[in-house]
C-alpha cells in the first residue's frame, strides 16, 4: 500500500467522523484533505529540526491530537487490540 494510499484511508474515515460531529454540534469544521497532508509530508526538508516539526504537524494532523498531547505522549498510550491494531488511548489534556 503506498502513502498517498494510506493517508487517502486515513483522511476518509477522519471526514466521516468530522461529518458526524459537524451534524452533532451544528458547525463547520475545516482540515486538510489527504493531497494536501501528502504535499507536506513529502516536501523534502534538509534542516532536522524543521523535518520534526513537519512530521509532528502530519502526525497531529492525522490523529487528531493538540501538540500539547503529543508532546505528552508515552508509550503506555499505545493500546493494540485484539485484531493486533495499535490505537493511542489518551485523553486529551483541557484547556485552561
Amino acid at each position: 500500500m503506498t502513502t498517498d494510499t494510506k493517508l487517502r484511508e486515513i483522511a476518509d474515515s477522519i471526514t466521516h467522523y468530522m461529518h458526524d460531529y459537524e451534524a452533532k454540534v451544528n458547525t463547520r469544521l475545516y482540515f486538510l484533505e489527504s493531497h494536501e497532508i501528502a504535499k507536506v509530508w513529502n516536501k523534502p526538508i534538509e534542516i532536522e529540526r524543521l523535518a520534526q516539526v513537519r512530521d509532528v504537524f502530519i502526525f497531529c494532523a492525522l490523529t487528531g491530537l493538540s501538540f500539547s498531547d503529543v508532546k505528552q505522549l508515552r508509550l503506555e498510550h499505545i493500546a493494540t487490540d485484539t485484531h493486533g491494531n495499535k490505537w493511542i488511548r489518551k485523553a486529551p489534556q483541557t484547556s485552561r
